[in-house]
């Protein structure tokens, strides 16, 4: 019974690291989004419309 406990409570641990990590990559593409407009602010993005 304890290692079941103890395997389901490392899988819970593993789940919020792998949730934290991929909150940290988007986290670190927005600022990187955020850094090329301030290279270039008078760009507008591209939209392509589709009809």
């Amino acid at each position: 019974m304890k290692i079941i406990v103890l395997l389901l409570a490392l899988l819970i641990a593993f789940g919020f690291a792998v949730k934290q990590a991929v909150e940290n990559i988007e986290e670190m593409t927005i600022q990187q989004e955020i850094k090329q407009l301030n290279k270039y602010p008078n760009l507008l993005p591209v939209v392509e419309v589709t009809v």
